[in-house]
């Protein structure tokens, strides 16, 4: 599957853009480097209704948020993508990350993204893609959307199968 979705991938490259270059670049590394059954992507803040804030800190705001369009998975029933409509997820609202010629939040951010994983395992937390906040100008990174609290709260309900699995 990685050599169809890889050129799937560059044939799709002139179909989309954030808007900044870096970020364009990074998704389509993180989409060539990284395959998996879900597609990582730039998603437009447009698709994100019912936000609701779940947790502030000193750098970021964890919201959950529904997402008109969802995540792009493989169905491997059907050997085919498919999008999940109106789907619950994760917003990390990166606070002050506008600027992405500043070296600290590009790194900070590329290394939270990489970070998630897109391979098949239902006990780790998905990243879908990433966006920017329309208002503020700062961006966000599109996650799974964990049930039971925070990401901390997760891994600590899936330690053991997480420990497995190191």
């Amino acid at each position: 599957m990685s050599t169809l979705s890889n050129k799937l991938f560059k044939r799709n490259f002139k179909n989309w853009t954030s808007g900044d270059k870096k970020i364009d670049d990074f998704i389509q590394k993180v989409q060539i480097n990284e395959p998996g059954f879900i597609i990582f992507e730039w998603i437009p803040y447009d698709q994100f209704y019912d936000i609701k804030e779940i947790e502030k800190g000193g750098f970021a705001t964890v919201c959950s948020a529904m997402w008109k369009d969802g995540p792009l998975r493989y169905d491997y029933k059907n050997k085919k993508w498919k999008r999940s409509v109106d789907d619950i997820i994760a917003l990390k609202f990166l606070h002050n990350s506008k600027d992405l010629s500043n070296k600290f939040v590009t790194n900070e951010f590329q290394n939270e993204i990489i970070v998630y994983s897109n391979k098949y395992s239902s006990n780790i937390i998905k990243k879908y893609g990433i966006s920017q906040n329309s208002d503020t100008k700062d961006y966000i990174m599109v996650l799974q959307y964990a049930s039971g609290g925070n990401v901390n709260n997760y891994m600590i309900k899936n330690r053991e199968f997480l420990i497995g699995k190191i």
